[in-house]
């Protein structure tokens, strides 16, 4: 089966038009556009709605099932992305309007072009054109595309409902493939060769908010104490208590795959678990690189009064954190509540723990890997943690093979809670055709 750039773009521009913006608090969501992108994708995948059981879980995730033959010994497999959008902001910062779908200049131009609808994208693409060819897996199939995964569930987890009515139905999964991911050259590291990165795991996110109340007043006379200069000194010293850097069994995997190509600082960071005093100067100089080897927190928010002659009766401090394995937003808020002590309050907005770190050693992995080396000539594959957040961290109750991976090339989307978010037309292909392959490859895959 071949793919068309331009076939694919045109759909992708399709679902960009429906500006399914999520909130924390769902009653705030205007679901009528979620419900206008059912509708779309109805109408332009028919043979997935013909085929697949189609159901609604909550107010509007789509959860597929695709039933198989049977015939495979392999688990069931679910792909995973997230219908929501983040808030487009001023339209003056676009280029061109953020739900018009434009396509100009080498991209699709839209919010949730690249985060991440081009996923969604990439599986109808790739199931409708197998359902075409007569094709029927010989092992079960999930789709699930929650509504809310931009705001960390919100209140209401659309991702981890999906999970429990699948475990509810007894559903235990081989693969989870989330979005994240991709192939293409790696500068930053100065590796010789294309990587395909699956990442096989997450750091965790927490958002602390301290706050100090004070009694207030006008400015012309201010008393001797200050709330907004005690909590500059309390974010003077959470900043210089920054995490340690250490080793992890997830770091340590990406560093040994991609370490022979990385010349000789490759050989450094390959020996990372037995010297590790020798990668702090390159961690040192690079933020990218220092945040895989610790905790981050970040200062990201302070307010107190909305007008400059009111002293404030209270001021409020957001520190983002981005948790590594081994901590948790437990021990976090210990160790926040020894550097604050008395008289400030601490409390979490939304916050969750880093998720476990898949295994390298499974069918699914493999399968992944060798796929992405047949349509990837001369590249290696390398486990990674991502960063950010994801629906997949759901899913570990039904599975322990969830993996995040897109098979597009590295770079095509871009812009990703920003203005301007787009998505590149050349390659765009590339998505349906990981897809396509490794749904027909899975069945009959074994690792040797």
């Amino acid at each position: 089966m071949e793919f068309k750039d331009e076939v694919c773009i045109n759909h992708l521009a399709g679902m960009v038009k429906y500006a399914t913006v999520s909130n924390g608090v769902s009653a705030n969501m205007d679901f009528e556009q979620f419900y206008g992108l059912h509708k779309y994708l109805e109408e332009t995948y028919p043979l997935v709605h013909k085929t697949l059981k189609k159901e609604i879980v909550g107010k509007a995730a789509l959860l597929y099932k695709w039933e198989g033959t049977g015939k495979s010994k392999n688990l069931p497999i679910l792909l995973a992305a997230h219908q929501d959008v983040v808030p487009e902001g001023n339209y003056e910062g676009w280029t061109y309007p953020p739900y018009e779908g434009r396509i100009a200049d080498g991209y699709l131009w839209g919010r949730g072009a690249s985060d991440c609808k081009s996923n969604m994208m990439a599986h109808f693409e790739a199931i409708e054109a197998l359902i075409s060819e007569g094709f029927t897996p010989d092992y079960d199939i999930y789709l699930a595309y929650g509504y809310n995964e931009e705001v960390g569930g919100g209140d209401y987890n659309s991702a981890a409902a999906m999970c429990d009515v699948l475990k509810e139905r007894g559903v235990t999964l081989g693969c989870v493939i989330d979005e994240g991911g991709g192939v293409g050259m790696d500068e930053r590291e100065g590796v010789s060769v294309p990587i395909g990165y699956v990442r096989t795991g997450e750091k965790g996110y927490a958002d602390f908010i301290f706050t100090i109340r004070d009694k207030g007043g006008h400015s012309a006379s201010p008393g001797k104490e200050s709330a907004i200069a005690k909590m500059g000194q309390l974010a003077i010293d959470i900043h210089a208590a920054q995490f340690p850097y250490r080793v992890t069994k997830g770091v340590l995997d990406e560093y040994k795959a991609k370490g022979p190509y990385m010349g000789e600082r490759g050989k450094v960071f390959m020996n990372m678990d037995k010297d590790f005093d020798a990668v702090i100067p390159y961690i040192e100089q690079a933020p990218f690189l220092a945040a895989k080897f610790h905790t981050t927190q970040a200062i990201t928010m302070i307010k107190g009064s909305d007008q400059a002659n009111i002293l404030p009766t209270e001021v409020t401090m957001t520190v983002n954190c981005r948790l590594l394995e081994g901590d948790t937003v437990d021990s976090l808020m210990e160790k926040f509540k020894k550097i604050a002590g008395e008289g400030v309050e601490i409390t979490v907005g939304t916050g969750n723990n880093p998720s476990q770190v898949s295994t390298i050693e499974s069918n699914a992995y493999k399968c992944i890997e060798e796929l992405t080396k047949e349509l990837n000539p001369g590249c290696i594959v390398v486990p990674a943690i991502s960063g950010g957040g994801t629906d997949a961290r759901n899913y570990y109750p039904i599975c322990d093979s969830v993996y995040r991976y897109g098979g597009f090339p590295q770079g095509s989307g871009s812009g990703a809670h920003n203005y301007n978010e787009r998505f590149k037309i050349e390659g765009c292909h590339k998505g349906p055709e990981f897809f396509y392959k490794f749904i027909r490859k899975y069945g009959d895959f074994q690792a040797c």
